[in-house]
């Protein structure tokens, strides 16, 4: 009968020109394989975030020691200001960036003074004094590499104490 559409089974690799869709594309295709997929780049996680201008990372300290490394690791806290040695810290207590710059300030009561600091500067034990380390919320990277040389420190693969000190100074501006 003229004027009238013979009834098809819906397909895929129909078109149907009175919704103005083309169906028959890959795309489309529930047939389609995988390597005829349109090419998606997929967003890596954030390894940092910015909140009110400070960078912050989601790096953990404990994604890269033990436990026994956390445990056994006591950081030497000073301030470049004063002469009355340094509070120690268990590194356990502040495994990412932020709460190691609140723990170092928190030690000696400078946690409202965060904007006067300049630095974080590290020094190890095990490696020359005059190569200190400066650890910096600008570069939450430099919190990582504080914690590989520690992950590194000779002091876990002697037999005897497995105990490691870090020194770190707060440099004021």
């Amino acid at each position: 009968m003229p004027g009238r559409r013979s009834k098809q089974p819906y397909s895929p690799q129909t078109s149907n020109p009175s919704r103005g869709t083309v169906q028959n594309s890959p795309a489309y295709s529930p047939q389609r394989k995988e390597s005829q997929a349109p090419s998606q780049k997929i967003p890596k996680a954030p390894t940092s975030f910015k909140t009110a201008g400070t960078p912050k990372t989601s790096y953990s300290a404990n994604s890269r020691l033990s436990s026994e490394q956390l445990s056994n690791t006591t950081l030497h806290v000073s301030v470049s200001s004063n002469n009355y040695g340094a509070i120690p810290v268990q590194l356990k207590s502040c495994p990412t960036i932020d709460t190691f710059y609140k723990v170092a300030l928190n030690a000696w009561e400078l946690g409202d003074q965060e904007p006067q600091v300049a630095v974080m500067s590290v020094t190890f034990k095990w490696l020359p004094e005059e190569e200190p380390m400066v650890i910096t919320r600008k570069v939450p990277s430099s919190f990582e590499s504080m914690l590989d040389v520690i992950s590194e420190a000779p002091c876990w693969r002697s037999a005897e104490k497995k105990k490691c000190d870090v020194r770190v100074k707060v440099i004021m501006k």
